[in-house]
């Protein structure tokens, strides 16, 4: 017995056939244009958390890496910034040893040398990176260092007016009689501790007035004691690198650069006072040179290790973009003889679709 047909049912069929095929088609000329598979959950099923996987760990390792090229720009810096204090502190200790313990001929020139080092030092140390100073731990929209005649924002007071007043006793309550009046070792070793007080922290811990007569206070603007910069790679310890204006290194430069800049080292020479004065003066300079020298060391071989691991990290993100990419391209040859036999299908269709449009009952009439 004959089935009756629908013709309706048949041109619905034959439509949805039609439609179907065209999606196939628009689907697979994209995936011709674009080289990745339309709908990749779809294509791999059960892989899709191993796809999910290493892309986290694409995009993890991809802001590791960006983090290291930040490091990169911000270590170049500081290491130039090193180099020129070493630099400021060898020219400076060279001019100094040849005059301990006796004054040498270039004795008259050692002060103008030592406030040379200081601006040397300063500007080094006040170095930034994008607005942002590299030397000042959290406090990185300040400036660490103040020039010698800068006065601070905190206590009113330039470093040099800091110096001259804890020489000629000013600075405490009550007054305290002037370093220096005969050069002779006592007054060198008052001198001495004067320095030391105002640059390791014991006048900063003070009340007023003594407190604003500090290196915190009228040298330095950065965070004290803060914590350095660091890079993290994984889930590890971040490593730190670098250092801050207030580190004891920069502080004993400073210190023994002001003993030698703020005295008339001519009118000392030949007293009692000129051997002790010029040769703590000297120390503070060598120690803050070997310190200077330990932390410049110390950032190189986070550079080397940062730069191994930046190795690590791009050959990481190689062999996942390797694997991610098996997962989401096409097979170039699969995909054209699809899409070619998408094609010819489409073609038969629409022909069959024109053919049926042009039937009419009168044609067999």
């Amino acid at each position: 017995m004959l089935k009756s047909v629908s013709t309706f049912a048949l041109l619905s069929q034959r439509s949805a056939n039609l439609r179907a095929l065209e999606a196939d088609f628009a689907r697979t000329n994209e995936e011709v244009s674009s080289g990745r598979k339309s709908d990749v959950v779809s294509a791999i099923r059960e892989d899709t958390p191993a796809l999910m996987g290493l892309r986290a760990k694409y995009e993890e390792n991809t802001s590791y890496l960006q983090s290291v090229s930040t490091f990169e720009r911000r270590s170049e810096i500081m290491g130039v910034a090193f180099l020129n204090v070493e630099s400021a502190l060898n020219g400076i200790v060279e001019h100094a040893i040849v005059n301990v313990p006796d004054a040498g001929d270039s004795i008259g020139t050692l002060s103008l040398s030592a406030n040379a080092a200081i601006e040397q030092i300063v500007d080094a140390l006040n170095a930034n990176f994008d607005g942002r100073f590299l030397f000042s731990g959290v406090n990185i929209e300040t400036a660490p260092l103040h020039r010698a005649n800068q006065p601070s924002a905190i206590s009113g007071l330039s470093p040099n007016q800091v110096i001259a007043a804890i020489l000629d006793g000013t600075a405490y309550a009550p007054a305290q009689p002037p370093a220096f009046t005969l050069y002779t070792a006592a007054e060198a070793a008052t001198a001495i501790t004067r320095f030391t007080e105002v640059f390791d922290g014991v006048n900063a811990g003070l009340g007023p007035p003594v407190d604003d007569y500090s290196f915190e206070r009228s040298f330095y603007n950065g965070a004290i004691g803060g914590a350095l910069p660091s890079i993290r790679f994984n889930d590890g310890a971040p490593l730190s690198y670098g250092a801050t204006g207030d580190d004891v290194a920069f502080r004993n430069a400073l210190q023994g650069l002001y003993m030698l800049a703020s005295v008339d080292l001519n009118a000392m020479a030949d007293t009692p006072a000129y051997e002790p004065y010029v040769t703590e003066a000297l120390n503070r300079l060598t120690m803050a040179q070997d310190a200077s020298r330990v932390i410049h060391a110390t950032l190189g071989a986070v550079q080397n290790t940062v730069t191994e691991r930046k190795t690590a990290l791009e050959i990481e993100n190689i062999v996942a973009v390797n694997q991610i990419n098996a997962y989401e391209l096409i097979d170039p040859i699969e995909v054209q003889s699809r899409f070619a036999e998408i094609e010819k299908q489409l073609d038969a269709a629409y022909a069959a679709t024109v053919r049926a449009s042009r039937l009419r009952l009168t044609n067999y009439l």
